[in-house]
């Protein structure tokens, strides 16, 4: 039989590969409730707390209520970095989880923020050019295209389009998305020639 840390640890492993705002709650309850159990912030935060803020995030996101899940979101936050640090993996999901809120709200400067600094945090744990950093890639080129901040968006876009084809294949289901993604930004700066090659090649 597996350790109760060995089981946290598959967990945490399979909920990474999914991008949904309701799993990376998940995946932040297990983390945090694994450091927990490991002794780590056991007396300033108890898991109870977090597992009801995830679960209140989770409910309140599922219900389109944006503005409500925003305080929650900051709170998780707030706990996780106290738990984890300003700088853990961990932090880089709560903080793309606040974030996610906050573009649903229309609040685009401060999302991307956030989102600029999960992606930092990525980089600096696995690398400029990991698998793992296209979600916070993504996540900060689609909140700059909201913006209208598309050169920048397109730099992304270009960005998670290289790493995922030279991770997954010219083939695989994630490349197209990618490649969507990207031919709708050089259509929104009306490089239309562009867009359309990128979609049939």
């Amino acid at each position: 039989m597996r350790s109760s840390s060995g089981v946290l640890r598959t967990r945490l492993s399979e909920g990474y590969k999914t991008g949904p705002i309701a799993t990376c709650l998940a995946v932040a309850l297990v983390y945090a409730v694994f450091f927990l159990w490991a002794g780590v912030a056991a007396e300033v935060v108890s898991a109870k707390e977090i597992e009801a803020l995830t679960a209140k995030a989770r409910d309140l996101y599922a219900a389109g209520k944006y503005r409500a899940a925003v305080p929650v979101c900051r709170d998780l936050l707030s706990k996780t970095e106290l738990i984890a640090g300003p700088d853990h993996p961990l932090v880089s999901r709560a903080l793309n989880n606040l974030a996610l809120v906050l573009q649903e709200t229309r609040s685009y400067p401060e999302a991307v923020g956030l989102f600029e600094r999960a992606l930092a945090i990525d980089e600096k744990h696995i690398g400029p050019d990991h698998l793992g950093i296209v979600r916070s890639l993504t996540n900060l080129a689609l909140a700059l295209q909201e913006q209208g901040l598309i050169d920048r968006s397109v730099i992304l876009f270009e960005r998670a389009l290289r790493i995922t084809e030279n991770a997954l294949g010219r083939e695989h289901p994630a490349v197209a998305v990618a490649i969507a993604s990207l031919a709708g930004a050089k259509t929104d700066q009306k490089k239309y020639i562009e867009a359309l090659s990128l979609i049939h090649n």
